[in-house]
């Protein structure tokens, strides 16, 4: 009976670890997954239209801006120059500058602005960054021998830290043509042979309103 018992609990570790290979095998031969990935979206910079000094500013780090909301105000000097005919503007009388209104040209937050009212900024100079959380995206570093198993347009399954029960989809849509030593946050920078990864876009189907911040971390599995 001693012997019986052992034989079927033996049996059964083999059965486990057959049915672990074969579910091992799988998964590498159907998908390439990777945790080295996270939210993104693309950074615009809003710059100064004109040379001037900044009459209002109050947008700070982090805060939420809507398309084309008013985040300041600039003071452009005409320089005392008479405007061409037809130019001139209410109120705009020699010598005495005009307001240019700062708009936002995307929806989303600041990630960056060192700019203070009463600032004189130079015409293109960044006054702060913006991301565009309208429309959001995982960036996923794949280990360089692997990327020869992508394709723009394969789909992708996408699985956020933050939901470990959500499953979210999407969609290869750009490889990066630069490789790096992109680390994931476990990897680790004394292997003996340094491993270049290339970003890859997958951009997802709907987030279903869940609430994102840039850098969240993310498990991929692309469809091979």
């Amino acid at each position: 009976m001693k012997r019986l018992m052992i034989s079927v609990t033996a049996l059964a570790c083999i059965l486990a670890l057959v049915g672990g290979g074969v579910y091992s095998w799988n998964q590498h031969s159907q998908y390439l997954t990777t945790d080295n990935a996270r939210v993104e979206a693309d950074i615009i910079p809003i710059t100064a239209p004109a040379t001037g000094k900044l009459s209002e500013w109050s947008v700070h780090v982090g805060e939420q801006i809507g398309a084309h909301a008013l985040l300041g105000k600039e003071e452009v000097s005409v320089n005392g120059l008479p405007m061409r005919p037809g130019s001139k503007k209410p109120g705009q009388e020699k010598g005495k500058p005009v307001v240019h209104e700062l708009l936002s040209p995307i929806e989303g937050v600041i990630l960056e602005t060192h700019a203070v009212p009463g600032e004189v900024v130079r015409q293109g100079e960044t006054i702060a960054m913006a991301a565009d959380l309208s429309n959001p995206y995982v960036l996923a570093y794949i280990d360089e021998e692997q990327i020869l198993d992508i394709s723009t347009g394969k789909e992708a399954d996408i699985f956020l830290d933050a939901y470990p029960d959500e499953t979210f989809h999407g969609k290869v849509t750009e490889i990066g043509r630069s490789a790096g030593n992109f680390l994931s946050g476990n990897a680790s920078a004394s292997d003996s042979k340094e491993i270049e990864r290339v970003p890859v876009k997958i951009v997802v189907d709907d987030f279903s309103g869940k609430y994102l911040a840039l850098g969240m971390n993310a498990t991929i599995k692309i469809h091979k």
